[in-house]
């Protein structure tokens, strides 16, 4: 039997912020897609555009004119209905298939609750008619994809950072541990910073565009109390951001600043322990 005679096999990693998407046996995925749909800001001005809504990256294209809406928030899906929208377009624009011709896999985070998995599973099979579908934790299939069944994945997504220790493809489920710190929490410091120098960032455009120099300019420093010192007379983290419509932006000690909230939550008003120490923590009371 040929490989052409087998059903696709469709993998979708549903993440908060993107979907990443493809077909089991490639080596990275086919679509990489904004999971956020974008309604109109004006909607007397409804007919010079052709369409009412934009989804995934257009949307992000066309932000200035949209209110955008992410129907996952911090690894949980709050809005079905744009995210029945969001795989819709997923399968019929994007990645050209059939569903009800494919297999599917699909990741889901740490802690998701039962009743999350059960009403995707659901929309699978009743709207879009598939016929086979599994849902797998999203850390423990990181792991396979580094060629490894043991290790503690740290995963930093948009709206959920999660800390599991895995034993030969098993979660040791008493300790797990959620870090209520992830890459939203970063954007909203980020934008806390910048506001400071007065900058503002109130529309929903305005907060993706906090985002972006977050993931161009910020970053993780190995030894922040000197950067910033040198800092100080070399001016080394100085950038500039243009937006859209050609403002600029000055970031320079907040490339830093930002990203070591993960390392002192304190700084953003967070009673946690860096996620360096939880690390070490959970490495040696397992």
């Amino acid at each position: 039997m040929y490989e052409s005679d087998y059903p696709r096999r469709v993998v979708i990693d549903n993440g908060s912020f993107e979907i990443k998407s493809g077909f089991a046996g490639d080596d990275e995925p086919t679509i990489i897609l904004s999971n956020v749909v974008g309604n109109l800001i004006n909607q007397t001005n409804i007919n010079d555009f052709t369409k009412k809504e934009y989804i995934g990256n257009e949307a992000q294209k066309n932000r200035e004119i949209l209110n955008l809406n992410y129907p996952i928030q911090r690894g949980i899906v709050e809005d079905w209905d744009n995210m029945e929208t969001i795989w819709n377009y997923l399968f019929t624009s994007q990645l050209k298939i059939d569903p009800k011709n494919c297999l599917f896999l699909m990741t889901y985070p740490q802690f998701n609750p039962k009743s999350s998995k059960e009403k995707t599973t659901q929309i699978m099979f009743e709207t879009f008619d598939i016929s086979a579908f599994y849902m797998h934790n999203a850390q423990i299939l990181s792991l396979y994809s580094s060629g490894r069944t043991t290790g503690i994945v740290v995963d930093i997504g948009h709206g959920t950072t999660a800390i599991q220790p895995i034993y030969e493809g098993y979660e040791i489920s008493h300790a797990i541990d959620r870090y209520n710190i992830s890459g939203v929490d970063l954007t909203q410091y980020l934008i806390k910073l910048l506001e400071e120098k007065g900058y503002s960032f109130t529309t929903s455009s305005e907060i993706e565009m906090a985002r972006e120099i977050k993931q161009r300019f910020c970053y993780c420093s190995t030894n922040y109390q000197e950067e910033i010192k040198q800092n100080e007379n070399q001016f080394h983290l100085e950038k500039e951001y243009e937006s859209k419509n050609g403002d600029i932006i000055s970031i320079s000690e907040e490339r830093i600043k930002c990203c070591e909230s993960l390392f002192d939550p304190r700084i953003i008003g967070i009673d946690l322990d860096g996620i360096h120490k939880l690390i070490y923590k959970l490495n040696y009371g397992i």
